[in-house]
């Protein structure tokens, strides 16, 4: 984090993220559920917008906010509660000046669908390309930081990554408060979904920013998709309003939820054909209109997808409301490859037309099978039949997309296989016509 307002003013450079903070002289007995807060922020160019802000913990407020425009910002807080004069009307500045470095997600901007919508590009039109590593459990405490994750990420930026896919706290294949999905500050909700809880987040701070710092994109997913039953449309509701309040002003990309449209492997829906069919109905209903929530929630318009059963534009009823398509295409070896064929070319010709990806296909050792000949040809299938991107799992990166209990000490010794993933080299030496520029 680049700036922190510690007065009424701060100066930032283009697309870094400056945070400030409000103690509220009036003590809420649930600060979390009794009050919102929001400031409203003009751009030089004169646009207004309403930036969320997040419960910091105790009676403490704070705001981040991130901008690719030079100049003076001007600030005004909002609070719910409009007489608590510490909370609302208080007025600043944020001054913008240009981006001299050379991390490009902040000398580009974030990445979107381009206006083909047969891309992806960063904010000032040049070509980003997806080349994703996925690490579900990395916000836990199962990969330490920072000498687990600051590893991890530099052995993922030698090797030509661009995206880390990471689910901020409510985890698959686990219940809710399930202790494996803790981390130093404990779960990300407490008991009963009652409120966030910030020391989670506080905890998981640091590896965000690690990330947008090092040029990763973090592609952050909220949830698994069945945590709509578990936790119910009010708290997955602002399960988004925290994460794009306390993330949104980072260069992220926002995932919707994992496998939206699957029921928990214990419930009667995920073994009866007849109540799955009526629960993928219903789920797929609920996640348009969560969708469409966050789009019209998030001020910095980041780029928004969703991690499917099969096909990304299948989990929602329509499908405009995605920016990316994310497909996976099974776990197979070889005999997945005629599928994802398939699907990459239906997905790739489809209207609306979309940005495609391969989010999840033969993740490296499963089963036995799938290492460097199958990452090769599933990444070559896909980028020849009009992919924009790629997502790889390898082996050191699959401990910490999985919830095994070997992980609640570290998964420190099992990141450092140093072998892990050797075939990716030959991945990410992408012909420049793949950037689709």
């Amino acid at each position: 984090m680049k700036g922190l307002i510690k007065g009424m003013a701060s100066i930032i450079m283009q697309n870094q993220v400056t945070e400030w903070a409000y103690h509220s002289g009036t003590a809420y007995p649930d600060p979390f559920n009794d009050i919102g807060m929001q400031v409203v922020i003009v751009s030089p160019d004169g646009r207004e917008r309403a930036v969320p802000g997040f419960w910091g913990g105790g009676q403490t407020w704070k705001f981040r906010y991130s901008s690719d425009q030079v100049g003076v910002h001007r600030y005004r807080t909002v609070c719910s509660d409009s007489t608590n004069i510490s909370l609302h009307g208080q007025e600043g500045t944020i001054e913008v000046t240009a981006y001299t470095g050379d991390n490009p997600l902040y000398l580009h901007g974030s990445p979107r669908a381009a206006a083909s919508r047969s891309y992806l590009a960063h904010g000032d039109g040049k070509p980003f390309f997806w080349l994703g590593d996925t690490w579900w459990m990395s916000l836990t405490d199962r990969l330490k930081w920072p000498e687990d994750f600051k590893w991890l990420a530099q052995d993922r930026i030698e090797k030509g990554f661009t995206v880390i896919q990471v689910v901020a706290g409510l985890y698959p294949d686990m219940g809710p408060f399930d202790p494996r999905g803790s981390n130093e500050g404990g779960q990300a909700w407490e008991e009963g979904f009652a409120r966030i809880n910030p020391a989670f987040f506080d905890a998981a701070d640091p590896k965000i920013e690690w990330m947008v710092e090092s040029g990763l994109l973090p592609c952050i997913v909220a949830c698994w998709g069945y945590y709509f039953d578990f936790a119910g449309r009010d708290v997955i509701q602002k399960q988004w309003e925290y994460l794009i309040a306390r993330y949104g002003a980072y260069p992220v990309a926002w995932c919707l939820c994992g496998e939206a449209d699957m029921p928990y492997y214990q419930w009667d829906a995920f073994k009866n054909p007849d109540q799955k069919q009526l629960y993928v109905e219903r789920l797929r209903k609920e996640w348009t209109a969560m969708a469409a929530y966050v789009k019209d929630t998030d001020p910095f318009g980041r780029l928004l997808t969703i991690h499917p059963t099969q096909y990304g534009h299948n989990m929602v009823e329509d499908a405009a409301v995605l920016d990316l398509d994310m497909l996976q295409t099974g776990h197979g070896a070889y005999i997945s490859l005629e599928p994802t064929v398939r699907m990459i070319q239906e997905s790739v010709a489809r209207e609306p037309r979309t940005p495609v990806i391969n989010s999840e296909v033969c993740y490296e050792g499963i089963g036995g099978t799938s290492y460097q000949d199958i990452q090769r040809f599933t990444f070559w299938t896909c980028m020849l039949g009009g992919a924009c991107g790629h997502v790889v799992v390898l082996r050191a990166a699959a401990a910490v997309a999985e919830c095994g209990d070997r992980g609640r000490t570290s998964d420190g010794e099992a990141i450092r296989g140093r072998h892990s993933g050797a075939g990716s080299r030959h991945l990410c030496a992408v012909p420049a016509r793949f950037q689709r520029c």
